[in-house]
């Protein structure tokens, strides 16, 4: 199920930029939630799975105009990366390493404000999205 773009960003998230022709296929054969379904200006909270169906990574994906936004802790974004990258394979697909910078422009953006993480929890409770 999407929802409407989150609330605000919390400071200690990073985001990830795909972009391509086959950004939207891809990502929706990568996590077990509907990517293909998020409209412009919708996210998805979802997971990435191991083969087994074990929960690897939670992410926030965010549908823009021209590109899918990857949301994630910081702490998790290089592993991330690094692996999500060793299945593309040959989709026609670029990802961007997430930075501190970019996700302040992503928030900036969408007019969202970039909050401390306790803070940003509260806001998501009070939405009813999970955290």
């Amino acid at each position: 199920m999407s929802t409407p773009a989150l609330p605000c960003f919390s400071e200690d998230l990073v985001a990830l930029r795909v972009t391509g022709e086959d950004a939207r296929d891809f990502l929706h054969g990568q996590f077990c939630g509907d990517v293909r379904a998020l409209d412009v200006g919708q996210a998805l909270l979802t997971a990435w799975l191991s083969p087994k169906g074990r929960a690897l990574y939670l992410v926030q994906v965010l549908r823009a105009d021209d590109a899918f936004w990857l949301l994630l802790p910081a702490a998790q974004a290089a592993a991330f990366t690094k692996r999500l990258r060793m299945f593309v394979l040959r989709a026609r697909v670029k990802i961007e390493d997430g930075t501190v910078e970019a996700t302040q422009a992503l928030a900036a953006t969408l007019g969202l404000p970039v909050r401390p993480a306790d803070e940003a929890a509260l806001h998501l409770v009070r939405a009813g999205l999970p955290t």
